[in-house]
């Protein structure tokens, strides 16, 4: 299947722009799936209110889909990866999101390659990078390389949080902030400065102006 080229503004408070698969939890998620290898690309979805639940890009349940060139803006979550196997989201874009960007719940050898974050005013306490746990399916072999976070904002939250039990691996990532870097956490470890995290776990991390 192919979800592609599509302009889409959601007026409601909650649900899925775009989502592929199911948002169901347990082990029929993954049984029952029908839509492996799917592509979703060239997409613009637009919410109206950031503070809900309101999910931008889901894939759900599936595996080795390939989700590219889309643009999320204003959403609690921009692009989600659930109970999935092998998702790629690369050259991605999210703007205005209030709660996490790029976010795995539950999933297995998903990756989040080259996407960009540009955080403001009003959403400085989201977070950049995020995997946890589904119930007692946990997120594990997750990567999260080369992505470009901007923050022309004091940051609340943090660039990155994998919580306890979940796994993550990260390089190349470019985290930049004008003001207040907002730290990250590993697996309940907090790193306040780039310095840090560098040294600790991303020795190929970046901290550059891109613009």
């Amino acid at each position: 299947p192919t979800i592609r080229n599509n302009t889409i503004t959601h007026n409601g408070t909650g649900g899925h722009m775009i989502l592929l698969g199911t948002e169901s939890s347990g082990p029929s998620v993954v049984t029952n799936n029908r839509t492996n290898n799917a592509l979703i690309y060239s997409n613009q979805v637009t919410g109206s209110n950031n503070s809900s639940t309101l999910h931008g890009i889901m894939v759900g349940g599936q595996s080795s889909a390939i989700v590219y060139g889309n643009k999320v803006t204003n959403a609690s979550i921009g692009y989600l990866g659930k109970q999935d196997t092998s998702t790629l989201f690369s050259g991605n874009e999210a703007n205005q999101i209030s709660g996490q960007a790029f976010r795995s719940k539950g999933s297995t050898n998903t990756a989040f390659v080259n996407n960009s974050l540009y955080i403001t005013t009003g959403y400085e306490n989201g977070v950049g990078m995020y995997a946890d746990n589904n119930g007692t399916t946990y997120s594990t072999g997750m990567i999260y390389k080369n992505n470009d976070i901007y923050a022309d904002v004091a940051m609340g939250q943090s660039f990155a949080s994998i919580p306890a039990g979940n796994d993550a691996t990260f390089g190349g990532n470019n985290y930049y902030s004008t003001s207040t870097f907002g730290g990250w956490n590993y697996q309940g470890t907090g790193y306040n400065t780039f310095a840090n995290w560098q040294s600790a776990k991303e020795s190929t991390a970046l901290s550059v102006d891109p613009f």
